[in-house]
C-alpha cells in the first residue's frame, strides 16, 4: 500500500505541476481553489444532489432507512417512537480512474477465470 499524502503535500505536488507547465498560480490561491472544491461537493451533498465529474467519479448521498425505536423523554416519561435514518455519503470512481488506479492488476473475476481455464 503507498504512502498517505495530506493536503497540504497535494496541494504542494499540484503546485509543482502547474510551474512545471509554466503556468504560475501562488500557492495560496491553490488552498483556496482546493478549499472551495471541497465546500462545494460537501454543500451538493448536504442538499441531497448527485455530483457528477467526468473522469473522476460520482459523489452521491445514500440515504438508508435503520429500524424504528422508542425514545423515552427523561422530562416527562412520554414515550416517542423514532424514526431512525442514516445519511451516507458514497464515491464511486469512474471507470477511466479506475483503470489509472489499478494499472496492471487483473480484478478477482479475471484471476479467477483464467486460473480455471488454464488448469
Amino acid at each position: 500500500m503507498g504512502k498517505n499524502i495530506t493536503k497540504k503535500e497535494f496541494i504542494r505536488n499540484v503546485h509543482f505541476e502547474l510551474r512545471r507547465s509554466e503556468e504560475y498560480i501562488q500557492i495560496f490561491i491553490l488552498e483556496d481553489v482546493f478549499e472551495i472544491f471541497i465546500e462545494n461537493i460537501a454543500d451538493c451533498l448536504v442538499r441531497g444532489e448527485k455530483l457528477y465529474l467526468r473522469g473522476f467519479g460520482t459523489f452521491s448521498p445514500l440515504k438508508s432507512a435503520m429500524f424504528k425505536r422508542e425514545y423515552v423523554c427523561p422530562v416527562n416519561g412520554k414515550i416517542y417512537e423514532v424514526e431512525a435514518v442514516r445519511h451516507d455519503k458514497v464515491f464511486r470512481s469512474s471507470k477511466e480512474l479506475f483503470r489509472k488506479v489499478n494499472v496492471g492488476k487483473k480484478n478477482v473475476f479475471q484471476r479467477y477465470f483464467n486460473d480455471s481455464y488454464n488448469t
